[in-house]
């Protein structure tokens, strides 16, 4: 779990699976599957201007990142 708290906290500002498994150090594959958790429980968003997706913290996202307040 503690990876997917970073890629919330890394969401901070859009990035793509790629560009957040170089960041983190993670496989591809484990920032997939971080980010679909993240996704399905509306912490983060996602957006395709083109070929590729990027990600985003949610408002809610935010609200657990501030610890509630």
């Amino acid at each position: 779990m503690a990876g997917a708290v970073r890629l919330l906290e890394l969401l901070q500002a859009p990035g793509t699976t790629s560009d957040l498994a170089h960041r983190t150090g993670l496989s591809v594959g484990a920032v997939g599957q971080r980010l679909g958790l993240l996704f399905d429980t509306r912490l983060i968003d996602r957006n395709r201007p083109g070929r590729s997706v990027y990600y985003l913290v949610t408002d809610l996202g935010r609200v657990l990142l501030d610890g509630g307040q």
